[in-house]
């Protein structure tokens, strides 16, 4: 595994003083998955996705918090 690219650690920082829910997406990130849905849900929790596709970079975009 590389350690540079990945480390829970650090993600698990960002999060920490988050006092709503996390939503969590795992998979991939294309159009049939449906992922404009998830991500336009009115809701006080956080969304992540974690995942690649053909839709991911467009929805970096155009879904930053």
């Amino acid at each position: 595994m590389d350690t540079e690219l990945f480390c829970p650690k650090d993600t698990a920082k960002l999060y920490k003083n988050e006092n709503k829910p996390i939503l969590l997406y795992v998979g991939r990130v294309s159009v049939e998955k449906n992922l404009s849905a998830f991500l336009n849900l009115k809701t006080e929790g956080k969304k992540v996705v974690v995942g690649d596709g053909p839709l991911f970079r467009e929805y970096k975009f155009q879904y930053q918090d």
